[in-house]
């Protein structure tokens, strides 16, 4: 049985930690109750993660990322979080300027 709360839409765009929290608790549980294996269950946790960040706009997604590497200390993951994030903003001055090159305005100093 879901407790009520987690029947609810999961997605907390201000709060992203509370839906990477709920949303563990809520495959977790789901998994066991079908009686599925630990790895089944981190290979659906991680898939349902995947789909809602490829849905966050591009800065919304950089806020998230922002937000794991406080969280997650000197772990393995953080330089490719890191490295990720770079690659992002990168990419999201680059569309800035390519807008702006096309306005005819002057590229940012950025470049």
């Amino acid at each position: 049985v879901v407790p009520a709360r987690l029947e609810k839409p999961l997605l907390h765009r201000q709060h992203p930690q509370v839906l990477f929290h709920q949303e563990d608790s809520h495959l977790e549980g789901h998994a066991t109750s079908q009686g599925d294996s630990n790895e089944q269950a981190l290979d659906a946790m991680r898939r349902a993660l995947v789909r809602r960040l490829e849905a966050l706009p591009l800065r919304e997604l950089l806020a998230v990322m922002a937000r794991l590497e406080l969280h997650t200390g000197n772990s393995p993951d953080l330089r490719a979080i890191k490295e990720l994030r770079t690659q992002l903003q990168q990419q999201e001055h680059q569309d800035i300027d390519e807008g702006r090159e096309r306005r005819g305005g002057e590229p940012s100093q950025e470049e």
